[in-house]
């Protein structure tokens, strides 16, 4: 691949957690057939972060490395203006694995908590026809019974609580994780 200094030069840049994260993604170097095509195309990509049915992967385009000379940086720590790209893409990479990894979390706890939300809608009834059954007929041993299972079931409604508290929280950080830049891209 042409170009893959570059590419070591940005995964450099990036965190040991960081670089295991993206391990798996494969870059492309795609050479388009006609540079006087792509100079009539402005709104071509340099480079794009690609997530479809072939997998994950960064498509790394001519005009990303070419025509070299741009730099960015200072003076004294110039670098390829092309390695801005590369971060850029990986960081869509990043926050591509980020986030489908908080939505399934999200998912895993959403089903979690309707389970145990039908769970106590069933104990409930069952409790309540308990109650009812013992205010027909008092029994002083089936009352002490009937109090230990309503203590489960408010520690059970507490942990559904604590599982919507922490879907909220997830959710916000959902919604976070599209705002918060690199760090290598704000140094």
């Amino acid at each position: 691949v042409e170009g893959l200094s570059l590419v070591d030069e940005a995964l450099g840049l990036l965190t040991p957690q960081e670089r295991a994260r993206v391990r798996d993604v494969p870059f492309h170097r795609v050479r388009l057939p006609d540079p006087v095509k792509q100079a009539r195309l402005p709104g071509l990509p340099a480079a794009w972060y690609a997530h479809d049915a072939r997998g994950p992967r960064i498509e790394i385009f001519d005009r990303a490395v070419e025509p070299p000379g741009r730099f960015i940086g200072r003076a004294d720590r110039a670098r390829p203006a092309a390695l801005a790209i590369v971060l850029h893409e990986l960081g869509h990479a990043l926050l591509h694995q980020e986030r489908r990894a908080l939505r399934q979390r999200e998912a895993s706890l959403v089903a979690e908590h309707r389970s145990l939300a039908a769970h106590l809608e069933q104990e409930h009834r069952r409790l309540q026809a308990r109650t009812n059954a013992h205010n027909r007929t008092p029994r002083a041993a089936g009352l002490a019974e009937l109090e230990r299972e309503f203590k489960r079931f408010d520690a059970a409604k507490a942990e559904n609580e604590r599982l919507g508290e922490a879907i909220g929280a997830l959710r916000d950080q959902l919604g976070r994780s599209m705002r918060t830049p690199h760090p290598a891209v704000t140094q």
